[in-house]
């Protein structure tokens, strides 16, 4: 929900997405619209089926966000007093997370 209103708040989404409710100063068409995506997902599908694509979700998640640190530590040079991991830990969580959603995918293609 608040990725939702991030983005409608830069402009990478419809504005409407990002406007506070005066009252209770919560974005609550935000929160409306993934109420009512959440309702009809959890109605429509079993919770089997929920659980395996929200992992397969968090798995491409973690590739991507790996995958963006791994290209952030090749471009930028470290900055001064900030603590910095080697390149290959990102690298180590792209692998495993990639890893691991292929293994899923697989198992689910192989029913």
């Amino acid at each position: 929900m608040l990725v939702l209103y991030g983005l409608g708040e830069q402009g990478m989404l419809p504005s409407f997405l990002s406007r506070v409710h005066p009252a209770t100063c919560t974005p609550l068409i935000t929160t409306v619209l993934v109420t009512g995506v959440v309702l009809t997902l959890a109605l429509w599908f079993g919770i089997e089926t929920l659980a395996e694509a929200t992992s397969a979700v968090t798995l491409v998640v973690f590739s991507l966000v790996n995958l963006s640190l791994v290209l952030v530590k090749r471009r930028t040079p470290a900055l001064a007093g900030i603590r910095v991991f080697p390149r290959w830990v990102p690298a180590a969580g792209l692998t495993f997370s990639a890893g691991f959603l292929v293994i899923e995918v697989v198992s689910l293609l192989n029913g």
